[in-house]
């Protein structure tokens, strides 16, 4: 989910773009390692039953791969994906009264099933999201632009909302996954002449258009998605108060938390040139309020909705530090420091790596989380190794991957519910390595070499863009 100033997910003041990211919450531990002596294994002196060869079954494991690329032109960009269908970015931006390009849907094979026009461009990609059978997109002509609701399986359009009806003095929004079956809609700039109290953003459903909620307010707010997706946080700063207003995607309900600062927070967040208050979610009932004094120094405050208070992170944060890469699943968080150190959230450090690291385009510590056989990790390039998979909570290494080869620049994905990882890395040079993975054990299923390649995705597909092409792939059943 991003923001925008004004109503906003991502937040861009003097300059800075600062992005709130967020995964779906799990548990804080690692699952723990089987030992083999649990009910139902047998003992030493137990031997388990032979069965006759011709009684001897395959048991289904429902694993799913992914299935191979799909090869498509280059310049040719991901914007989201279903199951079957993936939204393509194709052909030059047009500028306009805004920024528009075309978008495809193609399969499986990279084949079009269908395209649409004009869609309004939002940090160099079309605003589009989607849910369920639907796909939702912002589409313009001149200066007017209409949120519309489009089937996946045909491009066939079943409803339209002007963006202007909606937020009455802003042609301007974004759109973003909401709840199943429905999108959040976010209206971009700030508070105008004659329209307060105005709405900031609303949950549409997907497949009629009707306005599940509305969330209407007086002033400029700030909002970032809570770890479960089901809601938007949006707040504003009052005082030594702060009113956080939640709107559930789900049903549209919208209600209102008091945080309470005491004077020391509300200074500290407050106090000096601040260039951008932005948050990032902490738990399901926390949320961490960051006070920007350049683009690379700030200050940290944690808000608690069940207690109504909000207190000071210890000084130096950790994972508020610029560079850091924050998985809420786990509760943790992996920052530079002579190789890559990971702390949770509470600022405890928790493991490091020796070794030089590689660098990456996103942030400033070359890692991502992912689920490595049941338990979340961090995959990190680090030292002599191209990858390697961490747990998350203790650091030990679960496996290595490309050992010798050297850490590069990388990145990486992994469709949810899937035993393959997708790794794209470079080391000095446009040349690029694309791998998959194993998921449980690192081992190498195949490796491609292009030109500049970046991997990107959803829970649903992976794209990887490169000079040569753009790869498109799905997730399969996996062979037995």
């Amino acid at each position: 989910m991003e923001a925008s100033a004004g109503s906003c997910l991502v937040m861009i003041a003097a300059g800075a773009l600062l992005l709130a990211g967020c995964t779906g919450a799990e548990g804080d531990e690692p699952l723990p390692e089987p030992t083999g002596d649990g009910p139902g294994a047998p003992s030493e002196a137990e031997e388990p039953e032979e069965k006759p060869e011709e009684e001897l079954e395959e048991e289904p494991t429902g694993a799913t791969t992914l299935g191979e690329w799909a090869e498509l032109p280059a310049r040719t960009y991901f914007v989201t994906a279903t199951a079957d269908l993936a939204l393509l970015a194709t052909g030059d931006q047009s500028f306009g009264e805004v920024i528009t390009r075309d978008v495809i849907a193609v399969d499986a094979d990279g084949q079009q099933v269908w395209t649409h026009a004009d869609v309004r461009e939002r940090h160099n990609l079309p605003e589009a999201a989607s849910a369920g059978e639907y796909v939702a997109l912002i589409d313009a002509d001149g200066d007017v632009t209409t949120l519309r609701g489009l089937t996946w399986a045909e491009g066939n359009q079943v409803w339209e909302q002007p963006v202007a009806a909606l937020f009455s003095c802003t042609e301007q929004a974004s759109v973003q996954p909401g709840a199943p079956g429905s999108v959040l809609v976010d209206a971009l700039g700030g508070p105008c002449a004659g329209a307060e109290p105005r709405a900031a953003a609303a949950s549409i459903d997907a497949a009629t258009g009707e306005v599940l909620g509305l969330l209407e307010v007086t002033g400029e707010v700030t909002g970032v998605p809570s770890p479960d997706g089901t809601r938007a946080w949006y707040w504003q700063m009052d005082g030594n108060e702060m009113q956080v207003h939640s709107l559930d995607l789900d049903t549209g309900q919208v209600g209102t938390d008091v945080i309470e600062f005491d004077t020391e927070t509300r200074a500290a967040l407050t106090e000096g040139a601040v260039e951008m208050i932005s948050m990032w979610p902490v738990s399901e009932h926390q949320v961490a309020l960051q006070a920007w004094h350049s683009a690379t120094t700030s200050v940290l405050a944690l808000a608690d909705f069940d207690t109504g208070r909000a207190r000071m992170y210890p000084e130096g944060q950790p994972c508020g530090h610029f560079t850091a890469s924050r998985d809420v699943a786990s509760r943790t968080c992996v920052v530079e420091d002579e190789g890559a150190v990971a702390y949770d959230f509470d600022g405890n450090e928790l493991w490091s790596t020796e070794g030089s690291i590689g660098l990456t385009l996103d942030t400033g510590v070359p890692v991502r989380a992912v689920e490595v056989d049941g338990q979340r990790a961090w995959l990190v390039s680090v030292g002599t190794d191209l990858i390697q998979a961490r747990a998350a909570s203790t650091g030990s290494q679960l496996w290595a991957a490309g050992a010798g080869e050297g850490a590069g620049s990388p990145s990486s994905r992994q469709v949810s519910g899937t035993d393959v990882i997708v790794l794209g890395i470079q080391r000095g040079s446009p040349a690029t390595e694309l791998l998959r993975l194993d998921a449980a054990t690192g081992v190498e299923l195949d490796r491609t070499g292009l030109t500049d390649a970046w991997v990107h995705g959803n829970d649903t597909a992976i794209a990887v863009h490169a000079d040569e092409a753009t790869l498109l792939a799905f997730p399969a059943a996996a062979e037995h």
